[in-house]
């Protein structure tokens, strides 16, 4: 057992719970945070101050720590808050330190804006004590103008040895409880965090990016395991209790039994005896200060936490052509990577276009749940179609009906499948983006350290990278190719939609019938699709908003709103059944739009050394069918971030650059034309009864291996 250090035994009589496994541990991180002397520092949860002391110590006499915590002077065994905290307050570091007994929001609320901001904020494994994640996310919010340099530390939900796998699992069964409960607890462990999830909380508000971070294993020294483990055991029969009087369901509260068995199986397999129970690795994130070298430094591999608007920050920044979804979901996957974007929009807000249509998210949903702060994945909700259903087999498949006997000709399986709301998603993902809007690209250069946009306005912005995702008249992809080269070609197939919302629940019941999402006819001289665009109130389908779609072969038009609705009834076949009656019925005044599809098969471009590329739309326009267009985009943009992360990681210079996006590139041009080539083929077999036969969607359905 390695033995506390001579610091630990030092402050050890300066704090009154002479916990030396809890101190040393402590002194570690804050030698790899690189609290300097003289530094002003704001700790937050700082309990009985454990961590107050050797922050303290670190400071020195010109330094200062404002330590805050909310719980009750009576709080904590063996001794209390205010024990300790009085304790320490009349010993030789007292005048280093003011303790708050407050909320952190509210002291931050309540400080002077002309206080001269912190240079350290330090959250040393307090996190689990919040009552709620979200106070976490309140937290982040209200730092800003506070600090720009923010130090974290918490368990790290890893059993490196057999010793610690009880410790973790008590943490998880903990935070099970205290979620069923009807009234919160003051217990240790109420909000378990992992690591990604607090990295995520962090990074969702734009304030700080992460830079580095750390895990490592726990010394036996410290008792942290042993404790949470024992009361758990100790206790097991009052928490079940409790949770029988809060309500809790027998199924539930039999799922519970069977964790508080798996720590007791945990605790026998290392002999039995609950003291050897070790604490689980931690987790830790530091500021980009020089940390100490020699032989006092803690063997840690360091990473940190840096605020995004600092000067002289090392994240370079990328510019963003475009924020349709590509492009936003773009910007949230480089700032949950600590990357810094910027999106520049030539139109005027997101409301800009009145234009509406539906996606399905199908087999990339996966990727794309790895793009986004948790936030907006829990919030994913308030862009689906119709959130309110109980998604199934059924629910998650897409019928097609024959366009000439009105019968079910095959159903595609799209399992874990969403259909959202274009623009309730983009509106989803703008959230804490850098938008500029009213900025039409002109041209693009290269600078001696990066990339130069230029704008119509007479504005730059010089980046290191630019992602063009501008759509399918994508300007940077003209820049890149040439006007004749980039040109979009014309696939000669008309695309038509209206939104309606009849107001009358037996014409939306009608449109439900043929499935609850959506559902297509085809094999006649067209294509129609009917589905739900929006529920307003889900007990009354009279209030819901839903679609429809057609699909022909024709001469090019551009139409809109009755213009575009009388061409379709006087010019194009009419549609069997709903898929008719749903266009016979679009109410005056509805949104209704005439578009040719258009498509552009991939080929190389200049990338200016790996500095400027295309994703989505930009890159590889497509015909809707088999809804594969999203899902490249989804996959692009993930290809994009890894890029970018790795060629972080190798040092960015120039030759790592050129061959990282280089690989990008071949990569998504090569499945990008596979995937424009596949979209034109399906358009040609779905007009004709024997030829959807040989479409990809009813031989192989939406995978992305079709």
């Amino acid at each position: 057992m390695v033995e506390p250090s001579a610091k630990a035994k030092e402050l050890s009589e300066i704090f009154l719970d002479s916990n030396l496994g809890g101190l040393d541990h402590r002194i570690n991180l804050t030698k790899f945070w690189g609290i300097t002397p003289g530094s002003r520092v704001l700790e937050l949860g700082c309990g009985q101050g454990d961590c107050t002391t050797v922050l303290a110590d670190a400071v020195g006499p010109d330094g200062h720590i404002d330590a805050v915590d909310p719980g009750a002077p009576d709080y904590g065994a063996p001794y209390t808050l205010a024990q300790c905290q009085s304790h320490l307050l009349a010993g030789p570091l007292g005048p280093r330190i003011n303790f708050h007994n407050t909320d952190p929001a509210a002291f931050l609320s309540t400080r002077p804006s002309s206080a001269k901001p912190y240079d350290f904020v330090v959250l040393a494994h307090c996190i689990w004590y919040f009552e709620t994640p979200a106070i976490l996310s309140e937290i982040i919010s209200a730092l800003a103008g506070h600090t720009t340099r923010l130090c974290l530390a918490e368990w790290g939900l890893r059993a490196n040895r057999a010793e610690t796998l009880p410790h973790v699992v008590t943490a998880l069964l903990l935070a099970n409880i205290e979620a069923k409960r009807l009234t919160p607890s003051t217990r240790n462990v109420r909000s378990v965090l992992s690591p990604q999830q607090i990295v995520s909380n962090v990074l969702e508000k734009g304030t700080f990016a992460l830079v580095e971070e750390t895990r490592g294993k726990s010394g036996d020294t410290l008792q942290d395991g042993y404790w949470e483990v024992s009361d758990l055991l100790r206790n097991r029969e009052k928490f079940l209790d409790r949770m029988k009087r809060d309500g809790v369901s027998n199924k539930e509260i039999g799922a519970l039994v069977a964790m508080f068995d798996s720590v007791q199986a945990g605790v026998d397999i290392i002999g039995g005896d609950v003291k050897d129970v070790k604490t689980m690795d931690w987790w830790a994130g530091r500021p980009p200060h020089p940390v100490p070298r020699g032989p006092s430094r803690s063997p840690l591999h360091s990473e940190a936490w840096v605020d995004m608007n600092a000067p002289n920050s090392s994240n370079g920044t990328v510019a963003i052509v475009g924020s349709g979804l590509t492009g936003l979901l773009a910007a949230q996957g480089l700032k949950l990577n600590g990357i810094p974007a910027v999106v520049f929009e030539r139109e005027e807000s997101l409301d800009a276009r009145p234009r509406e249509w539906t996606i399905l998210v199908h087999w990339a949903m996966p990727i794309f749940a790895k793009l986004v702060p948790e936030h907006i994945l829990a919030n994913l909700s308030e862009a689906l179609c119709n959130p309110h259903l109980d998604f199934n087999d059924e629910i998650e498949s897409l019928p097609c009906y024959n366009g000439i006997t009105g019968d079910l000709l095959f159903s595609s399986s799209t399992p874990g499948a969403r259909r959202v709301n274009r623009r309730q998603l983009r509106r989803l993902l703008a959230q804490g983006i850098d938008i500029r809007w009213n900025k039409s690209v002109r041209e693009l250069s290269q600078t001696s350290s990066g990339v130069r946009l230029e704008f119509k306005d007479g504005g730059t912005f010089d980046a290191d990278h630019i992602l063009g995702a501008d759509g399918s008249s994508s300007k940077v992809r003209e820049i890149l190719l040439g006007v004749e080269q980039a040109q979009a070609r014309q696939s000669g197939f008309l695309f038509a939609t209206g939104v309606t919302k009849f107001g009358d629940a037996d014409k939306t019941d009608a449109v439900v019938q043929a499935h609850p999402v959506a559902a297509l006819m085809m094999g006649a001289s067209a294509v129609g699709a009917v589905g739900v665009m929006s529920v307003d109130d889900p007990n009354d389908t009279s209030t819901w908003t839903t679609f429809w779609v057609k699909i022909w072969h024709g001469d090019p038009v551009d139409l809109k709103g009755q213009e575009a609705l009388n061409y379709i009834k006087e010019n194009t076949a009419p549609l069997r059944g709903i898929f008719q009656s749903a266009i016979d019925w679009t109410p005056e005044g509805s949104y209704v739009s005439i578009n040719e599809m258009k498509y552009w098969v991939p080929t190389p471009w200049n990338n200016h050394g790996g500095r400027v590329t295309l994703a989505g739309d930009a890159a590889h326009p497509m015909l809707i069918y088999r809804g594969q267009g999203f899902q490249h985009s989804i996959t692009d943009v993930n290809n994009y971030v890894n890029a970018l992360t790795q060629l972080r990681s190798s040092g960015s210079d120039a030759a790592s650059r050129e061959m990282i996006f280089e690989a990008y590139d071949s990569e998504m041009i090569e499945r990008g034309a596979v995937a424009v080539q596949q979209s034109l083929t399906e358009a040609e077999n779905s007009l004709d009864l024997e030829r959807i036969k040989k479409m990809l969607m009813m031989r192989q359905g939406h995978g992305k291996d079709a």
